[in-house]
């Protein structure tokens, strides 16, 4: 009798402790929420919102949010607004966060003194975040499906699916005393299927891109590339995007491509890279009938490009070239495809 008496005790204490940290857990988070809507809030932002929920007592922790706006300053003149956005966490890992929205977010701001709107929507939109003891982000995945863009200065783009991989991580570096240094990095990949544009046929290969695939390596981090003038700081102390992998299948042509890329005094993107492309007689001839190259150049060019190409285990023709973006030119091999514009 006495075992029983003592077990029941113990699991007690333990049902009591759990619905302690539970709680503790989740008025934690609500607690820094509305600290960061102060802090906010005292730079001169806007913040306003439906009450915030906790639910989903005892396995987890859901804070949903609905109806949320935010203004940033008068200065600046931008607003973001929600639908709903929840985050869920397990009280025992409170270091990984989930986190989704069921409605459209819409962004709004000036432009030169001209009003842009920005309406994302999306038929799945999940998250999932992990941090470190002090509370800095490790890692960040997203996951869209079914998504729509409709900006309010061009036609809308849509994606069957986003996916977007993000961590911290470092880069070695060697100083001019040839003392190996360890710099930080954030390692990104990204995924995307099914883009329409929503160019029509001002695109040489047609609007809908089948598939982009991204791997890369940004020194630094994102807070450097929040504005014109941090960008511009980050290049200047050599500031680089290590793009280690770059996959495209788009109509009947098909690039596999790795380099570097920067940016050139002008903010143009300059970069080098190595490519190998199949179809590549298609983008030509696609680009001469958009008006790029006129047919002479086109035979000319399709002449060399021949002489370079090699055939593959299916005996399909590709290249295998230097794709560079110089003086604001992209180049393929000797020849300029196309005129690229400063970022800025």
């Amino acid at each position: 009798m006495r075992i029983l008496v003592s077990g029941l005790i113990t699991t007690a204490a333990l049902i009591g402790g759990y619905v302690f940290w539970w709680n503790k857990v989740a008025d934690t988070a609500e607690q820094q929420i509305l600290a960061w809507k102060e802090q906010k809030i005292s730079e001169g932002y806007q913040i306003t919102h439906a009450p915030i929920v906790i639910s989903d007592f005892p396995y987890r922790v859901k804070l949903t949010l609905a109806s949320l706006e935010i203004q940033t300053p008068p200065s600046k003149q931008q607003s973001l607004k929600t639908g709903t956005i929840w985050a869920i966490a397990q009280p025992w890992n409170i270091k990984h966060i989930i986190f989704g929205t069921e409605k459209p977010v819409t962004a709004r701001w000036l432009d030169n003194d001209k009003e842009k709107i920005l309406k994302v929507e999306a038929g799945k939109a999940l998250g999932s975040a992990t941090f470190t003891n002090d509370g800095k982000l490790e890692t960040l995945a997203i996951d869209m499906t079914d998504l729509t863009a409709a900006p309010s200065w061009r036609p809308e783009i849509k994606a069957s699916r986003l996916q977007v991989h993000e961590r911290a991580t470092a880069v070695q570096e060697t100083s001019s005393d040839q003392e190996a240094k360890q710099k930080s990095a954030r390692q990104l990949a990204i995924r995307i299927d099914n883009l329409l544009t929503g160019a029509g046929d001002t695109l040489p290969l047609g609007e809908k891109i089948e598939h982009i695939g991204l791997s890369a390596l940004l020194e630094g981090g994102w807070k450097q590339l929040r504005d014109q003038t941090a960008i511009e700081a980050w290049r200047d102390q050599g500031g680089a995007l290590d793009i280690q992998e770059l996959t495209v299948r788009w109509g009947e042509s098909k690039l596999s491509s790795s380099g570097t890329l920067s940016l050139d005094p002008e903010t143009r993107p300059i970069g080098a890279f190595t490519a190998k492309i199949t179809g590549y007689n298609t983008i030509l001839a696609a680009m001469a009938d958009a008006g790029r190259f006129d047919r002479k150049s086109l035979k000319t060019a399709g002449f060399a490009l021949n002489l370079l190409a090699k055939e593959d285990e299916q005996g399909k023709r590709f290249l295998n070239v230097p794709l560079t973006l110089q003086e604001g030119g992209l180049y393929l091999g000797p020849i300029f495809l196309t005129k690229i514009n400063p970022i800025f």
